[in-house]
């Protein structure tokens, strides 16, 4: 991947622009090599994704950011 992207849009609800932010693009795909997590703890990143708590923004989170799948590679 060269860089990131930068994502916008038009938030309706409030009239106005969306904040940019910087992103990986969709089908990103990372090697993560000597992964040490509990099953636990890898379910639960991947059902939340890496929002921290309280959500710095909302608007974003049902657009599918910060959202990801593990896979197993054999």
């Amino acid at each position: 991947m060269p860089r990131a992207q930068v994502v916008s849009g038009w938030d309706l609800a409030n009239w106005r622009p969306k904040p940019a932010q910087r992103a990986a693009p969709s089908g990103s795909v990372y090697w993560l090599d000597a992964l040490e997590a509990t099953p636990q703890a890898l379910g639960k990143l991947a059902a939340e994704g890496l929002w921290p708590d309280p959500c710095d923004a909302p608007q974003r989170r049902p657009e599918g950011f910060n959202r990801f799948t593990f896979a197993v590679w054999p």
